[in-house]
């Protein structure tokens, strides 16, 4: 059995690709790679190698100062001297005090009435005197049982 031979028709058929018409070349201006300047020569085998400013060792940080910082600030010590400090300190106590009066007038009509009950419960909960009770079943044959108390 043959096949008939395949007929390809790119110009009638309505969903043929056409490529796309070539972009045609355009010159822009190029942006020149500045030089790499260079900072200093080191010795390499048997001559000397430039060393560029990119890859330049970096220099030392310089020394911290480590010598003692006073614990108190000289001028908080003289601001305290002047008299501030006592009316800092009265302020500070001021609103201590404020703070704990908060928390008391925060108690709630609510939070009354749990504490009562709370109360109650524990006055309930005072052991006084226990009574025990102790029961013994005897279950034997045919239905006989005997529970004395004891």
């Amino acid at each position: 059995m043959s096949l008939p031979e395949r007929q390809i028709h790119a110009e009638t058929a309505p969903f043929a690709m056409r490529p796309a018409a070539p972009e045609v070349y355009r010159p822009q201006p190029i942006q020149p790679v500045p030089e790499r300047r260079i900072v200093g020569y080191e010795r390499y085998a048997d001559g000397l190698l430039p060393v560029y400013e990119v890859v330049a060792p970096v220099e030392r940080t310089p020394a911290r100062d480590l010598t003692p910082q006073p614990l108190i600030d000289p001028r908080a010590q003289l601001v305290l001297a002047g008299g501030v400090g006592a009316g800092a300190a009265g302020a500070g106590l001021g609103w201590g005090i404020g703070q704990a009066f908060t928390g008391i007038a925060a108690l709630s009509g609510s939070s009354a009435v749990l504490m009562a009950l709370l109360l109650l419960l524990l006055a309930k909960s005072r052991k006084r005197g226990t009574t025990t009770i102790h029961v013994t079943n005897n279950n034997r044959w045919w239905g006989h049982s005997t529970s004395p108390i004891k």
